[in-house]
């Protein structure tokens, strides 16, 4: 929870309900997943509206291809919303790590929870952005995947959040 020097910073984070929530919502929105299943239900509605629009007439036609948008809007909703109550469920029966270790050195960043360890140097961050609230991190994983890591401030020392901007600042400057 200290400082150790001024090229490294550790803290042990205890997160909260709204910690996941909110991290959930600002996956939401940078989530490839997601734009390609918005992809893939309007290719779907689209097929769908051509072939009922062939056996039909076109007022009938333009009634599918709303129908079809709706549903697609509709679908994405729900996969939001499912995420959201999946979370919770999972906080309610204790599923969720309530801890949450940072290392931050020159080397790269380290995240340490009950369920996953992930470690990945500098070259692999693709954006660093902050709120009021909390830092928020996005790295290239294995090659192909995306990891989100949202630091709350609230848990970290003026000493800790200097050091570790000081780090990032180094390491990543600003584009």
């Amino acid at each position: 929870m200290s400082e150790q020097t001024s090229r490294e910073m550790q803290a042990t984070i205890n997160l909260r309900l709204s910690d996941y929530l909110i991290y959930q919502s600002h996956a939401l929105r940078y989530r490839a997943v997601a734009y390609r299943l918005f992809i893939a239900y309007g290719l779907f509605a689209a097929v769908f509206a051509v072939i009922l629009g062939i056996a039909g007439s076109a007022p009938q036609w333009t009634a599918y291809v709303i129908a079809c948008v709706l549903v697609v809007m509709a679908g994405l909703g729900l996969v939001a919303v499912i995420q959201f109550i999946r979370i919770g469920l999972a906080w309610c029966l204790s599923r969720l790590p309530s801890k949450m270790q940072i290392s931050v050195d020159a080397a790269g960043f380290a995240v340490t929870m009950t369920d996953h360890n992930v470690c990945t140097p500098w070259s692999d961050l693709i954006s660093i952005t902050q709120s009021g609230s909390a830092y928020y991190l996005m790295f290239n994983y294995l090659d192909s995947l995306v990891y989100f890591v949202r630091i709350p401030k609230r848990e970290l020392t003026s000493a800790q959040a200097a050091a570790f901007e000081r780090i990032v600042e180094a390491q990543y400057p600003p584009r």
